[in-house]
Order: structure tokens, then sequence, then C-alpha cells
């Protein structure tokens, strides 16, 4: 007989129990003088004495950057004409124009480069951790 209505029953009855055992702790907890009390800490590190930090020298890093070398720009070309020979029907060759000459306007995108240039980065004081990471985690209950 496990049917949905015994199921629910069980589960009412259990959170039944449980109100009553949160009664009974708070009612006889706030006047008994007996208590029981328990804490799980997970601390945040530890505190290290001052100093003891380094110094970073300056130096010299290598340090790529893309340089524009020519813009881009629209070119004037010249196209040449186009001939062709055909031949008559004696098999005498003549040449003839297929397309005349003309001017236009080409496309020229922009050229770069990738060069190396030699930065100076100058040194830094880098002080030792005073504390460790800022994390706690705090479990307890009392009676």
């Amino acid at each position: 007989m496990n049917t949905r209505a015994q199921t629910m029953t069980m589960g009412t009855k259990g959170i039944l129990t449980l109100g009553m055992a949160l009664a009974l702790v708070a009612a006889f907890g706030l006047t008994s003088e007996a208590r029981a009390e328990g804490f799980i800490a997970i601390g945040g590190g530890t505190c290290g004495p001052r100093g003891g930090g380094y110094l970073t020298p300056g130096h010299y890093e290598t340090r790529y950057q893309t340089v524009l070398v020519a813009p881009a720009r629209m070119e004037r070309q010249w196209v040449p004409p186009q001939y062709q020979t055909v031949y008559d029907r004696f098999g005498r060759p003549t040449t003839i124009l297929v397309r005349a000459g003309y001017w236009t306007e080409v496309y020229v995108p922009a050229q770069y480069a990738t060069q190396a240039v030699q930065v100076w980065v100058p040194g830094y004081y880098v002080p030792a951790p005073r504390c460790g990471p800022d994390f706690a985690l705090r479990v307890g209950f009392r009676f």
C-alpha cells in the first residue's frame, strides 16, 4: 500500500516532527543553563611579518607594433588595347583592334609592417603579502 497519499502523509509527519523538535529546542534552550555549542570555522589565511618584499630592477623589453608603411589609395593604371589576328578567305593574316586601351582607377590597400621596438620598463617594488586571502566559512549550532 505505497500510494501517493501515504507518501504525502509521511512527508507531512516529518515536517511536523521537525517543527516540534525546533520548538522544544527554542523553548528549553532559552530557559536552560546547560548549552551545547559547536562551530566549524575555516579562517582567512595567516598574516605574516611586515617587510620581505623585493625590488624588480628596470629592464628593456622588446615590443612589437604595427606601423603604416603606405596608406590606402586609388591609383590610375593604363589598360593596353587588345588586338587579334584573323585570316581572310585567302589565308592572309590581318590584325584587328578588339578593344581600345583605356585608363582605370585601381584601389591599392594600405600596407603595414611589424616593427620591433626596445622600450625601457622602470623598476618597481613588490611588497610581500601581509595577509592571506579573505575567505571564511563559519557553521554553528546552539542548544
